[in-house]
């Protein structure tokens, strides 16, 4: 899955740039709402345990330069800032945050996932003291397939799968004021996502573009949000076979 760019007029800049460094400016939710993050890394979806990992997956520690603590990697990874980000993730590519190990419940055995829990707490740390509370995340095993649905295979005979999902959640900045975060996209990129040790995947979210709207968007509700985009989708679906 390719990084997708959003135009976002008007968005406050939340970084500065020096000669040398890159300095970080506080973010608030002014300018923290409407901000786009793409971000990448490398993980493995373990099938029999439900359990997505970040890498590192296992053994010893990291730590990230300007997030506070030592996090251990049997519970916390890291991924990095994609350059299409926008608003206070602007010129931030390839900066490392912290993100959290995830369990799963199965929907289908083997094919479909939901998050285990209701939601979970700073799943996404960052530098300036953004962070990303998880709502909901769900996941599905796609098989990939020809233009005559055959499954394609991989060079050692089994079909090439691939992990994919969508999420939501709260962005908050550091004084803890929430900005939602809606339609987040997930996929890996190669088959060996659910096996060996893993590889490559990429993400993508977007905050609401305005404080304004959060508490008419949060009495809504995520799946009202969701439902109604459906909805829209199937008029669509219509209009366009009587056409």
């Amino acid at each position: 899955m390719n990084f997708k760019s959003i135009g976002l007029a008007g968005v406050a800049a939340a970084t500065l740039m020096t000669a040398a460094t890159l300095t970080i400016a506080p973010a608030n939710a002014a300018n923290l709402a409407g901000s786009y993050l793409t971000f990448a890394g490398d993980g493995k979806f373990d099938i029999p345990t439900n359990r997505l990992n970040f890498y590192p997956f296992s053994g010893g520690n990291f730590s990230i330069p300007g997030i506070s603590g030592t996090s251990s990697s049997s519970n916390f990874g890291f991924a990095k800032i994609g350059d299409t980000s926008k608003g206070v993730f602007d010129y931030r590519g390839g900066e490392k945050f912290r993100i959290k190990d995830l369990d799963f419940t199965a929907v289908t055995p083997g094919t479909s996932w939901k998050l285990a829990s209701s939601s979970v707490g700073n799943f996404l740390k960052f530098k300036g003291g953004v962070t990303f509370d998880l709502l909901t995340f769900n996941l599905n095993k796609v098989v990939s397939r020809d233009g005559n649905g055959k499954p394609i295979l991989s060079g050692n005979g089994t079909p090439i799968i691939f992990i994919v999902g969508d999420y939501t959640g709260t962005f908050a900045d550091a004084a803890k004021n929430p900005i939602l975060g809606l339609d987040g996209t997930f996929s890996s990129q190669f088959s060996r996502f659910t096996s060996g040790k893993g590889t490559t995947y990429s993400s993508d979210i977007t905050a609401i573009p305005t404080p304004a709207l959060l508490p008419s968007l949060l009495g809504l509700g995520v799946a009202a949000i969701r439902k109604r985009k459906s909805e829209e989708s199937g008029v669509e679906a219509v209009e366009t076979a009587k056409a």
